[in-house]
């Protein structure tokens, strides 16, 4: 499966991935909301499983690289997984490497993967959350047209702490209700 936006090309994973997925969930910046850092050789084996889920039918879940052509080396990632599907309900999530942050990468990243949930996945509704201190991950969702539903208390454990998360929510995809282009 690939998505192409304005300025970027969304693609499945490859094994020549693994690479750039190590150095980006060994980096602590980019970690600083997410988890601890990982080992090189726990991140294998992770990805080996990663790389087997578009494989499945019907699929669940789709992992997707984030990539800016011409270049065609991962610098970050968009996660679609079903989260119910008797409401058709979806979770997504993003990441992209710490020194191309505030380009609204994630943004239109997610913009496009959010078209294909609603008009290929036929969702009805499509969540994302994050740590209560990622301002950055709220504006993202804020830019998509998400909505904020809840403030969860003491939902993540990170650097031996209990910490908060947020979560937002889009319903059914009305391009003429957002005012960002669709790509």
């Amino acid at each position: 499966m690939e998505i192409v936006t304005k300025r970027l090309m969304l693609r499945e994973l490859r094994e020549s991935d693994l690479e750039s997925v190590a150095a980006l969930y060994s980096d602590a910046v980019f970690q600083r909301y997410e988890g601890e850092l990982q080992s090189k050789d726990e991140i294998a084996q992770g990805f080996q499983a990663v790389l087997e889920l578009a494989r499945q039918e019907p699929r669940e879940r789709y992992i997707l690289a984030v990539t800016i052509p011409p270049d065609d080396s991962l610098c970050g990632y968009i996660d679609l997984k079903e989260r119910n599907r008797s409401i058709r309900e979806w979770g997504i999530g993003w990441g992209i490497h710490p020194a191309l942050w505030g380009r609204g990468y994630a943004a239109e990243a997610a913009r496009a993967v959010l078209r294909f949930t609603f008009e290929e996945l036929k969702a009805h509704r499509v969540m994302a959350a994050c740590h209560a201190d990622n301002l950055a991950s709220v504006r993202v969702m804020e830019k998509l047209g998400m909505k904020f539903e809840a403030r969860r208390r003491a939902v993540r454990w990170l650097n031996e702490q209990w910490w908060d998360g947020l979560e937002y929510a889009i319903l059914e995809w009305d391009p003429q209700q957002y005012n960002f282009p669709i790509y």
